[in-house]
């Protein structure tokens, strides 16, 4: 009892950073068992501490090959990681509660608002609909094309392949399980994967309220100045860095220089996209020039929108900020 009174008086934010570190003990404890991995050994304690760590928090960094050394219980854990990482494990408790019929109490409202990182908390319950809506809505439709798609290759492993890299992309944490050499850069070139991806990244980067606002308002001139600014910051941050990032590469031989045009500018734009929020890569990174790496940098910086489920330094602060230099 004395426990769970500490516990509910302790500070929102201390509650919300606190989910993330059970979450990565749990997944640490997940991934070091021998029943996960192929070999049928367990990872070292560092390893699965530092997977659980960068799943958990939509990073996309991956110190295995999870297509080889994780099996498909293993890969499992992964996406659940960052399934939960992307909504928040308070999100995620809140949406299980309120579907088995119970209500938010005001505590649990005020630590979800400020795990979305909206300003009042009689908008929760909206966004807690939207949320449930366009993830479930926007992972069938990115699962489903990318099965089709991955079909005449993989056969019935597409339907698993398709799902998976459709949540990835969405959840913005960029892991990916091609069990081919070059993974992700296997299909630099291909159009319609490319497409689907960058049309799931861009929506799970933009935010569930923006989304929302789209869906409901359809006008730009009733749009709110939020939802505005994120769109009109995503668009420019997109196109600008595809350009720079295709003039920069554009002889390297190494990452687009051996491409024509059209699969240049394709390649330019994914990996706009994909490092503004995701870590997606169809290219060797390391053989880009080290002014493309400061670029991809600033990308990264900023990062995706609010209430998203990127991380990042968030895109209408970077807005507001250069703005209010303005």
């Amino acid at each position: 009892m004395h426990f769970l009174r500490w516990f509910f008086s302790l500070n929102r934010s201390f509650l919300i950073s606190l989910s993330f570190v059970v979450l990565i003990a749990i997944g640490t404890a997940l991934l070091s068992l021998p029943e996960i991995t192929t070999t049928g050994k367990s990872l070292p304690l560092i390893d699965a501490l530092f997977m659980a760590t960068s799943a958990s928090t939509v990073t996309g960094f991956a110190v295995i090959n999870i297509s080889t050394e994780l099996n498909r219980y293993g890969q499992m854990i992964i996406l659940l990681l960052y399934l939960i990482g992307a909504f928040g494990l308070m999100t995620i408790t809140t949406i299980i509660g309120l579907g088995f019929g119970k209500s938010m109490d005001m505590r649990t409202r005020l630590l979800v608002q400020e795990t979305l990182n909206q300003n009042e908390s009689s908008d929760v319950g909206r966004i807690l609909r939207q949320i449930v809506i366009y993830s479930f809505g926007l992972s069938i439709f990115g699962g489903v094309a990318l099965t089709c798609i991955l079909f005449e290759e993989y056969g019935p492993q597409a339907l698993y392949l398709g799902f998976w890299h459709a949540i990835s992309a969405f959840c913005n944490s960029g892991f990916d399980v091609f069990r081919t050499e070059a993974g992700m850069q296997a299909y630099a070139t291909h159009l319609e994967i490319n497409i689907t991806l960058m049309i799931l990244i861009s929506l799970g980067g933009l935010g569930f309220a923006v989304m929302g606002d789209i869906a409901n308002k359809r006008s730009w001139k009733k749009l709110r100045l939020h939802t505005k600014l994120v769109i009109a910051t995503n668009a420019i941050l997109y196109v600008v860095g595809a350009l720079l990032f295709l003039a920069l590469e554009y002889f390297n031989p190494g990452t687009i220089g051996k491409y024509e045009l059209g699969d240049k500018i394709l390649v330019s734009c994914f990996q706009s996209i994909t490092t503004h929020s995701a870590g997606f890569a169809t290219i060797d990174l390391t053989q880009m020039r080290d002014a493309t790496f400061i670029l991809f940098f600033i990308l990264m910086f900023i990062g995706a929108s609010p209430a998203s489920c990127g991380g990042g330094f968030k895109t209408t602060t970077f807005a507001v900020l250069l703005l209010n230099s303005f």
